[in-house]
């Protein structure tokens, strides 16, 4: 029989001290494993929107970049300021290409449009064949300067001639 009780307390000594490791150095060490395991996930949830933002912020440069090519683009199709004779040149050098006569007359008194543009007013004049003046016509779409037509009026005039009147704008682009 002491054979037995010393087997017991034994035992029970066994569990207790086992329940007690486990109570002050297992459950603690588990509680503190999910906890850092927790933290591991909001981090790898903090760092997958960076990188998704980060990721939009690449893209909105990159789309920064394209628009002010874009706008290097755009400006290419006003006038330089003090260049308005280069529009002028240009219409000329047209005319003559497509065999017609004109007289550019633009408004020396450029009107404010915006921060840094300025409305140039044009009246084109021109007199040739129709097809002449269709040519000079195209030929107008297709210049690298922008010019918003206003009026265009084409009239016959004698033996088969046409004269057209062109009023419209160019902007002159004021660098700042």
């Amino acid at each position: 029989m002491i054979i037995a009780k010393k087997f017991y307390f034994h035992l029970s000594f066994l569990l207790i001290v086992t329940a007690v490791m486990i109570a002050l150095v297992i459950m603690p060490a588990i509680a503190s494993i999910s906890t850092i395991g927790e933290k591991i996930r909001q981090q790898d949830q903090k760092l997958s929107e960076k990188k998704s933002s980060g990721f939009s912020i690449e893209q909105a440069r990159a789309e920064l970049a394209d628009a002010q090519k874009q706008a290097g683009q755009l400006t290419t199709a006003f006038v330089g300021a003090a260049k308005e004779l280069e529009l002028i040149t240009q219409l000329e050098g047209l005319a003559q290409k497509s065999g017609i006569n004109v007289l550019v007359t633009p408004d020396l008194n450029p009107k404010p449009a915006s921060n840094n543009l300025q409305r140039l007013p044009l009246k084109i004049s021109a007199s040739g064949s129709y097809l002449n003046i269709l040519k000079f016509i195209s030929g107008v779409e297709s210049l690298s300067y922008y010019l918003n037509i206003s009026r265009l009026t084409i009239k016959p005039q004698n033996a088969g001639a046409v004269a057209l009147e062109i009023e419209g704008q160019n902007y002159i682009y004021l660098e700042k």
